[in-house]
């Protein structure tokens, strides 16, 4: 009829190529048993990525710590090669006199060019518990 468009239905297509031989290296020697286990001080992770860039900021510059107060540290990991996914969680080690409490972490992978770019970013709300020096 008059007016209106035909609408066809895609099609299948398969595409075959050469075969592509790619060399897959082996996990490094000195990766340790315990990798990937953050409860351990010892443990590794693994990051195979073209670029790593780690930040911190702070909620104040320079952080200024109260009792009973939180103050609020940003940890940002992002690697180029990597899905946010695969990138590891971001900890503190325990302090004493020191609260720790995690928000959400917020993840996100996007494509520049050719590769894909994991982020993970880590809200930490330290609140000191007791006066003088925390180390």
């Amino acid at each position: 009829q008059p007016g209106q468009q035909s609408l066809s239905r895609g099609r299948r297509i398969q595409i075959n190529s050469e075969p592509i031989t790619l060399q897959v290296r082996p996990r490094p020697a000195d990766y340790g048993a315990n990798a990937g286990d953050n409860t351990d001080a010892d443990a590794q992770t693994w990051l195979p990525s073209w670029q790593l860039t780690l930040q911190e900021q702070w909620s104040s510059n320079p952080p200024v710590f109260r009792v009973g107060e939180p103050v609020t540290r940003t940890l940002l990991i992002e690697a180029t090669g990597l899905e946010a996914g695969q990138l590891p969680e971001l900890r503190m080690p325990q302090l004493s006199g020191v609260n720790l409490y995690y928000d959400q972490a917020e993840t996100s992978t996007r494509y520049e060019g050719a590769w894909l770019v994991g982020k993970r970013e880590q809200k930490i709300a330290i609140v000191p518990t007791r006066a003088g020096e925390i180390t």
